[in-house]
């Protein structure tokens, strides 16, 4: 098949800077993906609210200070 000019520029761009490419591919892995919990057990959830309820006291202490 032949390669798209737009896919050519985008090769010659991660060629010229990888990386952006990294980066890119980070940010994009790490994006609101929240299926994870939802499909999780029980006690993954009971420890993540437990977390989330532990982080906000914390919050809520600091800002009293």
């Amino acid at each position: 098949m032949k390669k798209h000019i737009h896919d050519k520029a985008n090769e010659k761009e991660y060629k010229k800077n990888p990386m952006a490419n990294f980066a890119d591919s980070t940010n994009r892995s790490t994006v609101g993906d929240l299926n994870g919990i939802a499909r999780s057990g029980c006690l993954t959830k009971m420890i993540i609210l437990g977390l989330l309820f532990i982080i906000g006291l914390f919050l809520s202490y600091c800002s009293y200070q």
